[in-house]
């Protein structure tokens, strides 16, 4: 409210008519304490009120900052001790964020504080190829048969341990006696499962190039590293001919040489993402290493996040010398 707007409320507050009675002009006897204790209200009161309103919002807070820092762990950073109001507000806002799900807009909203996008729906996350990881960790082995035992072995170098997705088989087979049909995976260290005859069916059934994929999911946190052997085998005594046949199988989990950490499975790269930050679309005032900390605080633990740049060139790729080839924070293209 302005003065003028508070000394209009005390009048409405005086008996009716008085208005008719007095002289309520701000240079006037009477109307002059008005406007005066107006001004009064409105510094002590109107004024006060308005600021709580603000500053309930760490949004359009403009005096409670250190308290919403205090609040949210953010007193001690950099940005708490040198950055400008608006930063620091910023950095508010996006702690209060990380509270959200772990999703492409709940990172977008983390970022944006620091970003200041004028569109945040434009920051890009990259993530993983799902498919091409796959790719990367199918193991492939020669074709088998006819014969009654047939049986082949692939090389699997990774590290520590086998993902909880454990081992999975796919096979394109042809025989007269599916019902036989016996299929034995073993891993390195002497681990082995299978599938006994009548898992892939009861009835004696003749096929031709049928593919099938079977999930060994009892692999998983089984050592990974060295040699995967498949065996196939037809209790019914007939031949199978296995076409073509295949494992995935990836590591995750940490590797140690002795006590000291020494990277991770491969398959860890799944849950990598960077958010990309465009030089030609960052607001005044961005901040790149807060979103980095803002990030790394709320990413779930299992997950690493990092934030990349956009070059001049027109890539995110890692290259010497370069913002891009940050340890961490590097895609390599």
């Amino acid at each position: 409210m302005t003065q003028e707007e508070v000394k209009r409320l005390l009048i409405s507050l005086l008996p009716e008519g008085s208005e008719d009675l007095y002289a309520l002009g701000n240079s006037d006897f009477i109307g002059g304490i008005l406007n005066s204790l107006g001004g009064s209200l409105k510094d002590t009161i109107t004024d006060r009120y308005d600021a709580l309103v603000r500053n309930l919002n760490p949004s359009t807070m403009d005096e409670a900052t250190p308290d919403w820092e205090a609040a949210t762990g953010l007193s001690n950073t950099p940005i708490a001790i040198y950055g400008t109001a608006n930063q620091r507000k910023q950095a508010v806002l996006a702690a209060l964020r990380t509270r959200g799900a772990f999703s492409l807009d709940d990172i977008r909203a983390i970022l944006q504080p620091y970003f200041l996008y004028a569109d945040p729906s434009q920051i890009q996350i990259i993530e993983p190829d799902r498919a091409a990881l796959k790719t990367a960790h199918t193991y492939s082995g020669s074709a088998l048969g006819p014969a009654v035992l047939v049986n082949d072995s692939v090389l699997v170098a990774d590290d520590p341990r086998v993902s909880p997705a454990g081992a999975i088989l796919e096979f394109t087979v042809t025989t007269t006696r599916l019902d036989g049909l016996t299929v034995l995976v073993s891993g390195p260290g002497g681990v082995f499962y299978e599938r006994a005859a009548g898992f892939f069916d009861s009835n004696p059934t003749s096929i031709v190039s049928q593919s099938y994929r079977v999930n060994f999911r009892e692999f998983a946190g089984t050592p990974i590293r060295g040699f995967w052997r498949a065996e196939f085998f037809n209790t019914a005594a007939v031949n199978i001919t296995i076409t073509a046949w295949s494992l995935f199988v990836e590591g995750l989990g940490n590797n140690y040489v002795g006590t000291v950490p020494n990277g991770q499975g491969l398959g860890a790269a799944m849950f990598d993402f960077v958010a990309v930050a465009d030089p030609t679309k960052l607001g005044t005032g961005y901040d790149l290493e807060g979103a980095q900390r803002s990030l790394t605080r709320w990413k779930p633990a299992h997950t690493h996040g990092g934030i990349t740049q956009l070059s001049a060139a027109g890539t995110v790729c890692a290259i010497p010398d370069t913002t891009n080839a940050i340890p961490d924070n590097a895609v390599p293209c």
